[in-house]
């Protein structure tokens, strides 16, 4: 099964778990079902991911005079981020 057809896959039950205008709630055990097949597609996911490093750069801007209608956005700050997945480990940020 490709990623995309799981993920299509794990949404459709999600959508059809929803109750409906008028329609009743789904059961526990259709809720359980979907939450359980959604919980298996992302692991999957998470599992095809490859090991790596990354720096990510976030610039922070800040709307200081917003009670006006002209916006004026000012840079406050730059965050530096680096984020690593190393053997099928979770995602984790180290400084």
């Amino acid at each position: 099964m490709s990623h995309d057809s799981a993920r299509c896959g794990a949404v459709w039950p999600v959508w059809r778990a929803l109750p409906l205008y008028g329609a009743q709630a789904p059961t526990p055990e259709r809720t359980s079902a979907a939450i359980e097949m959604s919980r298996k597609v992302a692991l999957d996911y998470a599992r095809s991911l490859p090991d790596f490093i990354c720096t990510q750069l976030v610039d922070r801007y800040v709307d200081f005079d917003h009670s006006t209608q002209r916006v004026s956005w000012r840079w406050v700050d730059t965050l530096t981020i680096k984020l690593k997945l190393l053997h099928k480990e979770k995602i984790t940020p180290w400084f």
